[in-house]
């Protein structure tokens, strides 16, 4: 047998002044170490991804302008709509669509915002699609 061999056979050292360590205290001393504080916060946010917001054709915006102003007329009434809108990124360039179905509250034309149920304030700017119910129109 060489050297090597016989390290692996041989038994671990022990000592009768100390208690030998926990397996759990032991496991510690192994444990991985974060040099960069935050960086792997960094990496992830950098990985995540978002999208652009989306460009509305004429059409599209003329349609979503009279559906706005059928809204604006009908608001009384609380109509059940599905909004599509995009809501910005607060880290990072970009941001996600959302899309809600419930009931439209109040369109305030001084803050151009659009109010649903469940307090919910969308920004008119923001919005991308409009649909409203059969029922309503």
């Amino acid at each position: 047998m060489n050297a090597e061999q016989d390290l692996l056979c041989c038994a671990r050292p022990r000592t009768e002044q100390r208690a030998p360590m926990p397996m759990k205290n032991r496991a510690a001393q192994f444990a991985p170490f974060a040099a960069l504080t935050g960086y792997d916060d960094a990496v992830r946010e950098t990985e995540r991804l978002t999208d652009r917001r989306p460009e509305i054709s004429e059409d599209r915006a003329e349609l979503l302008d009279r559906r706005l102003r059928w809204l604006r007329e009908q608001i009384s009434t609380e109509p059940e709509i599905t909004v599509t809108w995009f809501v910005p990124d607060l880290r990072k360039e970009g941001g996600a669509c959302r899309t809600r179905t419930c009931r439209a509250k109040r369109l305030d034309e001084q803050r151009k915002t659009l109010l649903l149920e469940g307090c919910e304030c969308i920004p008119i700017l923001d919005i991308c699609d409009l649909q409203i119910s059969q029922e309503d129109v």
